[in-house]
């Protein structure tokens, strides 16, 4: 049997690096997996991986994937901090972001967007992506593969629990769209307790808080659309929208990075700015 060991810089999944480490272990299900994990691993990692061996490694990352006796390493945008030299054994280093990347026999990126960024002698490996869960968080409890009938517009917002992907301005941002946009029901998984209360006067009507989890993706099968803008940072990839596509959900989104690809001639609106944001809900 094959052993394929993968080496996340997250112990997460509710990042997009954990959430493709969990991907490639469903997409090759007859080899062996070990994943090791450049931080702390949570409960819910462990458990989401299922049968798995999910571990946090020590400095010595070298060593450590050296311990594991695998056939491959998959290295998940694992700088040169982490590791300075190619593991004897056949490795690839899937870049997600813009990085210094650790030496292996291979590199590859999650877009074209940033294989430009890496001057574009970089090969593009596009991630697999799952459909969300259907189980009680997307209020679909019997699988189904519709949206009940209702008279408002459910918009949701879906991002990593960090404090860089909810921008300060997004209160504002949202208030200006939803003056324009009344009856909507507005959702947000993952967004920082501080901001809750401003979100919520924004919105201006009925506003729902989910806390970041595997099972919150779950919430694409309720949404009709999926916002998400952010004026600096962009998503390499953006799983989310991926994701939401799979569930039916419309992804009106910034027109930068990932998405472009992920999108072309697909089922979603690119917007550059507010009013283009508001245009694409009405």
């Amino acid at each position: 049997m094959i052993k394929l060991v993968q080496v996340c810089n997250v112990g997460w999944i509710t990042g997009g690096t954990g959430a493709c480490a969990w991907s490639v272990t469903r997409a090759l299900p007859e080899w062996e997996h070990e994943v090791l994990c450049l931080s702390r691993v949570t409960e819910e990692m462990r458990r989401v991986f299922g049968g798995v061996r999910v571990r946090s490694v020590g400095r010595d990352l070298e060593e450590e994937i050296a311990k594991c006796g695998g056939d491959l390493v998959l290295l998940h945008n694992i700088s040169r901090r982490h590791l300075g030299r190619c593991p004897e054994r056949p490795t690839v280093n899937y870049l997600h972001s813009r990085i210094d990347p650790a030496p292996s026999l291979r590199l590859v990126v999650c877009s074209e967007w940033l294989r430009k960024e890496y001057g574009g002698e970089i090969e593009v490996l596009m991630q697999g992506v799952p459909r969300p869960p259907r189980d009680w968080m997307s209020g679909n409890r019997e699988g189904r593969g519709f949206r009940e009938l209702r008279r408002e517009m459910v918009v949701g917002r879906i991002c990593t629990p960090t404090a860089r992907k909810w921008w300060e301005g997004l209160p504002e941002f949202t208030r200006a769209i939803a003056k324009r946009c009344e009856g909507v029901r507005w959702e947000f998984v993952g967004c920082p307790m501080g901001m809750r209360g401003e979100l919520a006067r924004a919105c201006g009507g009925e506003t729902r808080f989910f806390e970041a989890s595997w099972e919150a993706r779950g919430r694409l099968w309720e949404w009709d659309v999926l916002l998400y803008h952010h004026p600096t940072l962009v998503e390499s990839f953006g799983r989310t929208v991926g994701e939401a596509c799979r569930a039916g959900c419309i992804p009106v989104v910034d027109r930068a990075g990932g998405f472009l690809e992920q999108l072309a001639g697909g089922p979603g609106y690119l917007c550059s700015g507010g009013e283009e944001f508001a245009g694409a809900l009405e």
